[in-house]
């Protein structure tokens, strides 16, 4: 399942590079994909982290979690 989080968002990423906003990502994904892929929520968390100039796409480590 991690490697289709990091495909989703890959793509997610490519829309914003190619000026789309996160309605019009959630769209073609849906065409593509059929619904549930990801939550509009997280369409809107991962487009603002990427204007905010953070295009890493790798799962933030979380507390309690131990490193690599």
């Amino acid at each position: 399942m991690e490697s289709n989080k990091q495909h989703f968002r890959q793509i997610l990423l490519l829309y914003y590079r190619k000026c789309k906003n996160a309605i019009q990502a959630r769209k073609k994904l849906t065409d593509v994909y059929g619904e549930g892929v990801l939550t509009v929520r997280q369409y809107q968390n991962w487009f603002a982290k990427f204007r905010s100039d953070n295009f890493d796409v790798e799962d933030a480590p979380r507390s309690g979690e131990k490193a690599g």
